[in-house]
């Protein structure tokens, strides 16, 4: 049975780890007018409790899921960062997604469809945090 670990810090390390995620999401949606270019950027984004299991391990770690779209297309390096809180025991988690993608995910939470998922996370050249090379999840309809 896992448990979550609310005292030992959470170990970053790389390799598939899994999500559950819980609670209530909140969300923002807006445009930024970019006046050097006189172009328009949506921005639309959520932020969704989950719990994350690293690979190898039993324990779940409380965290925070940002799940961002800034684009139509995909123009990133990786997929996403996955960072210790300003709470050790705490973690942070940012998904980069299209804005097609954000509107799938939004519509599957609100049916609660969307409540598992898998994330890759390889070692980064920064200081405390890994990149996410990519993620998934599943969902019965």
């Amino acid at each position: 049975m896992s448990k979550i670990n609310p005292l030992s810090p959470a170990v970053l390390t790389p390799g598939t780890w899994h999500g559950e995620f819980y609670g209530k999401a909140s969300g923002t949606i807006g445009t930024d007018v970019r006046s050097e270019r006189a172009s328009i950027a949506g921005i639309c984004y959520m932020v969704v409790p989950a719990r994350l299991t690293p690979p190898s391990s039993q324990e779940k770690y409380r965290s925070v899921v940002w799940i961002g779209a800034v684009s139509n297309e995909r123009q990133q390096s990786s997929a996403g960062l996955l960072s210790r809180d300003h709470d050790p025991r705490l973690l942070s988690l940012t998904l980069k997604v299209t804005f097609s993608e954000i509107g799938t995910i939004i519509s599957l939470l609100r049916e609660g469809l969307f409540t598992e998922f898998h994330f890759q996370v390889e070692p980064s050249g920064t200081d405390g945090g890994c990149d996410v090379s990519g993620w998934s999840g599943s969902f019965a309809l």
